[in-house]
């Protein structure tokens, strides 16, 4: 529980830093030159990239079946400025800008989702193995 509190409370000291910066490519709402990245404030808080910018706006990781990991379905998204010669790049529930135009580099997220499967096929089979280890435990108890 306190290990997994550490890693929330670094990945929000993460993303309130990258916002922080990020201020100063962003212009006022009013300022029609400038594009507004994700205008629901329930999703994610409305910023405005100035001209020769563009919004890159963190995402979720979400299982085969379209459901957000549980651990992720709570946290509200960010966006960023990034140059229009840059792309994208996602990293679990991280956005950056990366060098170069060209499709926007989902790789960080995908790599996420194994990790993750990774660890929970690992704590299944302990749990498995367990479970195996206690059933032959009672069967020798019952002879």
């Amino acid at each position: 529980q306190e290990s997994q509190a550490l890693v929330v409370s670094d990945a929000e000291e993460r993303i309130a830093q990258q916002m922080e910066e990020n201020r100063k490519y962003e212009v006022a709402e009013d300022d029609e030159s400038g594009t507004t990245c994700v205008n629901n404030p329930a999703v994610a808080d409305p910023i405005n990239c100035g001209a020769g910018w563009k919004c890159c706006t963190s995402k979720r990781s979400y299982l085969n079946n379209g459901v957000a990991h549980e651990k992720q379905d709570k946290l509200k998204l960010y966006s960023i400025c990034c140059q229009m010669d840059q792309h994208c790049k996602y990293d679990t529930i991280f956005v950056s800008c990366a060098p170069g135009a060209g499709p926007d580099d989902y790789s960080g997220v995908l790599a996420g989702l194994e990790e993750d499967a990774q660890v929970n096929l690992l704590e299944q089979t302990d749990d498995e193995e367990s479970q195996a280890l206690v059933s032959n435990q009672e069967l020798i108890a019952q002879q």
